[in-house]
């Protein structure tokens, strides 16, 4: 499943995924950081193995004006009850923010409100790889630039 769909994305020389692929495939995907059957061992085995990596390539050979849209489902799902839920999602934007090119940071300011959101979590799981993410951007953004100083935390 996702292991095959990633490394079809990762390999992917002739153009496979275009717009009307792209428009099938992203919220289905981005619907499995919801899927918590199976229990908590393996959905993290699924979301950190499969479904980041997968979700993150799909983004790689994709245009830029499509990372919106998936920006906001994974940002939607950090709202889910299930703490697990929530982490693998910080750490989706984690992988996002880390793997694609410059022009990512055009999906730092819509989720500034999301950020700011789970930092105030119960988990400190969650709110632990919250604060990896703002450091992590901080850096990406460089001094006088920083999200730290807009947070309200």
């Amino acid at each position: 499943g996702l292991a095959s769909l990633e490394k079809l994305l990762r390999y992917d020389k002739e153009g496979f995924m275009t717009k009307p692929r792209f428009d099938q495939l992203y919220e289905p995907l981005t619907g499995q950081f919801e899927n918590t059957l199976g229990g908590e061992i393996l959905y993290k085995e699924r979301a950190y193995k499969y479904l980041i990596p997968c979700t993150t390539q799909l983004l790689l050979v994709s245009k830029e004006e499509l990372w919106k849209p998936v920006n906001y489902q994974i940002r939607t799902h950090t709202r889910h009850a299930s703490a697990m839920v929530r982490s693998a999602c910080v750490s989706a934007l984690i992988d996002i923010f880390t793997r694609l090119p410059d022009s990512k940071l055009n999906l730092v300011s819509e989720s500034m409100q999301t950020i700011n959101e789970l930092l105030e979590d119960s988990n400190t799981e969650v709110e632990s790889k919250t604060r990896e993410l703002i450091t992590l951007l901080d850096n990406l953004l460089g001094e006088g630039h920083e999200i730290s100083s807009y947070l309200g935390h």
